[in-house]
């Protein structure tokens, strides 16, 4: 089947693996359930899998829960704008005439923008970012991308997930290959996905990451006044009636199940609103917040293959990823708000040119973000030459996009980046200002107050 009749959905499912059917644990959890638990206030496991920890006196709650974080180490979302994100509209060069004469009406009006200097702007959906910006916790990295694209929607996120431009069959992705050089009991909960599958960046030569659905069985903590009516009734069960010790038994998990469900759903309540992409990150930010070893977490964004209608395509996308970064940072504890970094990548950026349709097509380098509190804010790598001669020219891109991953692993995830980029050696960025955690003393400290109303007051600036 030709590349351009697939859908960014269809392929990120050709990139993934299902989520595996795991053997149940202490009390029936999976891993994955736990997750969901934790996520999505599914609350406890089936009856069937509390009669084990009745039993056996297994605590369900935490059978499953990975190690806590450690005293520096960072947690890293990696938020994928899958289709190929326009990054000159994203961050306009709005002081460029090349810009403006190449894409006429799809370019941003300059009186529009969102301005971060004299040079470049932020589209004008991007209000959230703006603020962090302002707040110096945002780096833009200019220019990302590969030597020799195909402009392929599968190989291009083959190799963003690859992580390496090694020949041959793809058979794991970078932060696989992290996982595997974890202790296990270390990476049996450090990765997983916001989705229904794993994609091909979570599964390594020996280990894989784990798949959360967004979706979810909420039995338990719901609080209406019917639901709550039912599972009273359901509880008074848990009285011995005489009729054996499987009744009595079956009817002792029920309302355990009901207790632990409402334990759970204080941290869960209310159930995640809003587009996809939001309650995806609301359940991201509720997973960090329980603290359960992980490490990566993985949350595509699709939609952004804009060939035609783009304008209104473009910023209701780019509105939606800003609305999501303010619900994350909002659901998020303050306690890690120096143990999180949040990247965007995407397969590719646009063309220079706008086309016939009101849209841009497949092209090259791209910009990417890397956002947090312990971030470094300003520009990195050097932006493309947007003089381009021919319309069905592509921008040439001047930074090894995996210079950004390198840096990230090994700066923020404490590994060895050239063994997970299977032995490549990529320049490091300066965009990280310290370690997880860590308050660096080093910088010039700002002690006003923080503009964007997301971070603690006390921040660094680079």
């Amino acid at each position: 089947m030709p590349d351009s009749s697939l859908s960014t959905a269809d392929i990120r499912r050709r990139l993934s693996v299902p989520i595996a059917e795991e053997a149940p644990g202490p009390g029936g959890w999976t891993r994955r359930s736990f997750l969901q638990a934790v996520g999505l206030g599914a609350g406890a496991a089936a009856a069937g899998g509390l009669l084990h920890e009745l039993a056996f006196g297994a605590d369900t709650r935490t059978a499953f829960a990975g190690q806590p974080l450690g005293t520096h180490e960072g947690v890293l979302v990696l938020l994928t704008h899958y289709g190929g994100n326009d990054g000159l509209n994203m961050v306009v060069p709005y002081t460029n005439n090349d810009y403006y004469g190449m894409r006429g009406g799809l370019a941003i009006p300059a009186n529009q923008v969102l301005p971060l200097d004299g040079v470049h702007a932020l589209h004008p959906a991007l209000s959230t970012l703006k603020s962090m910006w302002d707040a110096h916790h945002v780096a833009i990295v200019h220019g990302s991308g590969y030597p020799n694209p195909d402009l392929s929607h599968f190989s291009s996120m083959a190799t963003w997930m690859h992580g390496s431009l090694a020949g041959g069959a793809i058979t794991s992705g970078w932060v696989g290959r992290w996982l595997d050089g974890l202790a296990p009991d270390l990476a049996e909960m450090a990765a997983a996905s916001i989705d229904s599958a794993v994609p091909l960046s979570l599964q390594g030569r020996t280990r894989g990451g784990l798949g959360v659905s967004p979706w979810g069985n909420l039995f338990g903590a719901d609080s209406g006044d019917e639901n709550q009516r039912m599972y009273n009734a359901l509880s008074a069960m848990n009285t011995p009636a005489g009729r054996g010790p499987w009744h009595d038994m079956f009817s002792s998990a029920l309302a355990t199940q009901l207790r632990v469900a409402s334990e759970l759903a204080p941290s869960l309540d209310p159930e995640p609103q809003g587009s996809d992409l939001v309650r995806r990150m609301t359940i991201a930010a509720r997973i960090i917040n329980a603290n359960v070893g992980l490490r990566v977490i993985d949350v595509p964004h699709g939609g952004y293959d804009t060939h035609e209608g783009q304008p209104g395509r473009h910023e209701e996308l780019l509105g939606d990823f800003d609305t999501a970064l303010a619900t994350f940072y909002a659901t998020l504890s303050p306690a890690y708000h120096r143990r999180v970094l949040i990247v965007t990548l995407s397969e590719f950026g646009r063309t220079p040119y706008a086309n016939q349709s009101l849209g841009t097509d497949h092209g090259t380098a791209n910009v990417q973000m890397v956002i947090g509190h312990q971030v470094r804010g300003g520009h990195y790598g050097t932006p493309p030459s947007l003089n381009v001669a021919d319309q069905w020219d592509r921008l040439v891109s001047t930074l090894d996009f995996r210079s950004v991953l390198g840096t990230l692993v090994e700066g923020w995830m404490g590994a060895d980046a050239g063994e997970v980029m299977e032995g490549n050696s990529f320049e490091r960025l300066n965009f990280l200002a310290a370690a997880p955690g860590v308050v660096e003393l080093t910088k010039t400290i700002d002690d006003g107050a923080d503009q964007s109303g997301l971070m603690p007051a006390v921040r660094v600036r680079g």
